[in-house]
């Protein structure tokens, strides 16, 4: 068997949809199981190394995927098979790109997100596969949206971790859990003082019998503590490091809205093409059933 028969099966594989190191090793050790595990590994690095080099095959989330991806259609029921699954798909490609309409126009709510959660993953299978521009687009956008969410907590974290040796007699909880206490310190007033930083125009704290609102949030209990936290929140909140870091935050948020608005729009391309009778390249877990069964046929 000549190596051009392996290499057929491997760009196959991956024409048909991702494939991982591992399954393309697997591939390999089918058409050729006599040769060992460590020359299969070899030579399937070989041909990804070649493939990737020519700007045939690309990595994305881990996996191989072929570049130059197409649709073929057997005949008229296999395109309208696929355009079906295609407008299965809308829903979750406007999740993704955070394009939401009202529950009610899907079905029962139960049902929605049931569907969604699985649609979901088979609409990032077919952007894996067919689009990787845009799958690399979700991906930076997600990384992005992580770092935020991570820079954020930190910075909550350091405030936390001020507030309990600040009001260290206090109990730190959550506003709605405040009838169990006498007097409390809330926990968020970080986020509190986030927004007071990043929006500015703060309204001042003030009393309403014991309890202690700021912004029209109620954030500790106590008329014995009300300077206390109204210093803090103030301190806080024209502090330089605080400024710096909240700035900091800012320009990553802003960078993840400005990719998610590419993204959008990338999605809402998609949706049209699919609207207008092109069904998704690529595939997925709930379409490679289809495609089993009609390679029987």
């Amino acid at each position: 068997m000549s190596k051009l028969t392996v290499l057929k099966g491997v760009i196959d594989a991956l024409k048909e949809s991702c494939q991982s190191d591992e399954d393309l090793r697997g591939i390999v050790k089918r058409i050729r199981p006599e040769i060992s595990s460590d020359a299969v590994r070899k030579r399937v690095s070989r041909y990804l190394t070649e493939l990737r080099r020519l700007g045939v095959v690309i990595e994305c989330g881990g996996k191989y995927c072929w570049y130059v991806y197409y649709n073929d259609f057997k005949d008229r029921e296999d395109y309208e098979a696929k355009l079906n699954h295609s407008n299965k798909m809308i829903p979750a490609l406007r999740q993704i790109a955070g394009v939401t309409l009202a529950t009610h126009a899907f079905g029962p709510e139960e049902y929605v997100d049931a569907n969604l959660r699985i649609l979901g993953k088979g609409a990032e299978d077919h952007l894996r596969a067919g689009y990787p521009d845009v799958w690399r687009l979700l991906i930076e956008y997600r990384e992005v949206k992580e770092k935020v969410k991570q820079r954020r907590n930190m910075f909550y974290s350091a405030l936390m971790d001020k507030m309990r040796k600040k009001f260290e007699k206090e109990t730190i909880v959550e506003p709605i859990k405040e009838s169990r206490y006498q007097s409390f310190i809330g926990s968020n007033i970080p986020l509190l003082i986030c927004n007071r930083i990043q929006y500015g125009s703060p309204s001042r704290p003030y009393l309403d019998d014991d309890k202690i609102w700021v912004d029209g949030r109620l954030v500790a209990k106590g008329k014995s503590l009300f300077k206390k936290v109204k210093d803090f929140i103030e301190g806080e909140t024209k502090d330089e490091v605080n400024i710096n870091v909240v700035e900091h935050i800012e320009k990553i948020q802003n960078k993840a809205t400005e990719i998610g608005r590419e993204l959008e729009e990338e999605i809402r391309k998609l949706i049209l093409r699919i609207e207008s009778g092109g069904p998704l390249l690529g595939r997925c877990e709930i379409c490679q059933i289809y495609f089993s069964i009609t390679k029987k046929k």
